[in-house]
C-alpha cells in the first residue's frame, strides 16, 4: 500500500468510527425515550407491551429501509 491509500483508509475509518458513535448516541436516546413511554404507560395503568404498535412500527421501518436500498 502506498501513503495515499493508507491516508485514505485512515480517513474513511475515522468517518466510520464517528458514524458508529452517532449511532450509539441515537440508540441511547431511543432507549431513554422508550423508558419514558413505559413510565407514562405505567402511571396511566396501560399495558407496557403493545404488539400492534410494535408490528406497525417494524413494518414502517422495513418500508423506509427499502427506500434506501
Amino acid at each position: 500500500m502506498n501513503e495515499k491509500t493508507t491516508a485514505d483508509l485512515e480517513h474513511l475509518r475515522g468517518l466510520i468510527d464517528g458514524t458508529d458513535q452517532q449511532l450509539l448516541h441515537l440508540l441511547r436516546k431511543r432507549l431513554d425515550l422508550v423508558a419514558q413511554v413505559g413510565t407514562v404507560k405505567h402511571a396511566a395503568g396501560l399495558p407496557i407491551y403493545a404488539p400492534q404498535r410494535e408490528a406497525a412500527m417494524l413494518a414502517k421501518r422495513r418500508d423506509e429501509a427499502k427506500k434506501w436500498a
